[in-house]
């Protein structure tokens, strides 16, 4: 079982899972690539240089 509640600038997240760490990785790793797609399809060029800019300086094998 979970639900979710995506608003402005944080979500709400209510989650039962056997194994919750796996099933936590995988929901937000499958939301930031569908973030990233959407606004790369939709030249939301401001918006990802500033992601660009906020990648932690020893993350490496990522755009963003």
């Amino acid at each position: 079982m979970d639900t979710f509640v995506i608003l402005e600038n944080h979500i709400h997240f209510i989650a039962q899972a056997p194994r919750l760490d796996k099933g936590l990785h995988s929901f937000k790793s499958y939301t930031a690539r569908q973030l990233l797609d959407y606004l790369e399809a939709n030249q939301a060029i401001r918006l990802l240089k500033q992601f660009r800019f906020a990648k932690k300086a020893h993350k490496h094998d990522r755009e963003y």
